[in-house]
């Protein structure tokens, strides 16, 4: 397996010295900071340094929201370095806006981990060609292009008018899938932003037979985890299929080897949840427990009350 190998052993030693000098506890935190030193051994110092700051300075919910970010990269960062060709991947991480990898490493995370092979895009400036990327698998191949509509308060045109322009920068003639992620903060500002975005996508959907499918990525944070004050994160994805797509998907070939967990009281929505562990948790593991004295490993702990001063 390429975690076995990928990571130099004088880092994992550095990193293991740092996590026990800096006293840092609790195993996200932990998974966060190995995320952040190997961003810095492949992406370089100061892209390293742009990520590690989605975490912030203070505990909070946006702190909690920047410790997965960085564990999603370190599993990209494992992803990109098992392709053929890791530059294409790991480059477009050192060049293209932060909150658009995070993103788009969101949406590609989620199909590698259900057992598909991700290809990035090429960026041309054409539309209809412009896409992100494009997955497949034993049976099926589709093009995804990623959205993230702007604004803290959800609004219903917001996300239509996202959702024609990203369109757009879909081919005619081949399976497409919009690849849409919700803000974490909107099921706190208006109540009832489901239902409306569920609304605007089966409109959206009517109107057009490009589109094979739209998912939508929900994130919610609720209630308090098991140290007692930050929010534990639900994660979500909920598939609205196009019956009248030119070249239709079926959730089979979407899921792939994700599990159903339930259905939301609409005919043509699943929503899917859990994942299987990744290269970068294994590595993660064995490097903290691959010395005789092993350190601390909490699996229930996303924080603690110490906040490191480092890097």
């Amino acid at each position: 397996m390429i975690y076995l190998d990928a990571v130099p052993e004088n880092l994992e030693r550095s990193i293991r010295r740092s996590i026990e000098r800096n006293g840092i506890e609790g195993q996200a935190l932990q998974a966060a900071y190995a995320a952040f030193r190997l961003a810095q051994h492949f992406l370089g110092p100061e892209r390293a340094a742009q990520y590690w700051n989605l975490i912030g300075a203070e505990e909070s919910q946006e702190a909690v929201v920047g410790l997965h970010r960085l564990q999603e990269l370190g599993r990209f960062i494992f992803f990109a370095l098992g392709q053929p060709d890791p530059r294409d991947w790991l480059d477009r991480l050192r060049r293209d806006d932060i909150d658009k990898n995070i993103q788009e490493v969101n949406a590609a995370s989620y199909f590698v981990r259900n057992g598909y092979r991700v290809i990035p895009g090429r960026s041309t400036g054409t539309k209809t060609m412009d896409f992100d990327f494009s997955v497949h698998g034993r049976d099926t191949a589709f093009n995804v292009e990623v959205s993230e509509p702007n604004g803290t308060y959800f609004t219903p045109q917001n996300l239509l008018n996202n959702l024609k322009l990203k369109r757009t920068q879909l081919p005619r003639g081949e399976p497409n899938v919009i690849f849409c992620v919700l803000s974490h903060r909107w099921h706190v500002t208006v109540s009832d932003w489901f239902d409306q975005a569920l609304r605007v996508v089966e409109g959206f959907l009517r109107n057009t037979q490009r589109i094979s499918c739209v998912m939508l990525s929900l994130e919610t944070y609720l209630g308090t985890n098991n140290s007692g004050n930050l929010p534990e994160r639900y994660a979500s994805i909920a598939t609205i299929m196009n019956e009248r797509a030119s070249h239709p998907l079926t959730y089979e070939s979407l899921l792939g080897a994700a599990r159903l967990a339930y259905e939301v009281p609409f005919r043509t929505v699943h929503v899917v949840g859990g994942s299987r562990r990744s290269d970068f948790e294994r590595w993660f593991v064995r490097m903290l427990l691959c010395e005789e004295r092993r350190l601390a490993i909490d699996p229930n702990a996303l924080w603690t009350s110490y906040y490191p001063s480092w890097p």
